[in-house]
């Protein structure tokens, strides 16, 4: 099933990490930040997936969000100059 254009989209990001992007510096990073929350991605920061099933997502510490479209990432490795910015 495609939802019509235009519809709503809920996009979750789940991350380890306490925080967004903290391989980028300190430099980029507010702007990565600023994108995802301008976007209205909602974020579940310092948690894990623990398992995806039957449409839901299960997070580590219980909570549960419904999925219809998960897409996985394996990690990021940001070139050692964004460091310098």
């Amino acid at each position: 099933e495609v939802a019509p254009e235009g519809a709503p989209v809920r996009v979750v990001l789940v991350e380890r990490a306490s925080e967004l992007g903290p391989e980028l510096g300190a430099g980029p990073r507010p702007y990565l930040v600023e994108a995802v929350r301008g976007l209205g991605v909602e974020e579940r920061l310092g948690s894990t997936v623990e398992r995806y099933e039957d449409g839901v997502v299960h997070l580590a510490g219980g909570e549960t969000i419904p999925a219809a479209t998960v897409v996985w990432s394996a990690g990021m490795a940001a070139s050692p100059l964004t460091k310098l910015v």
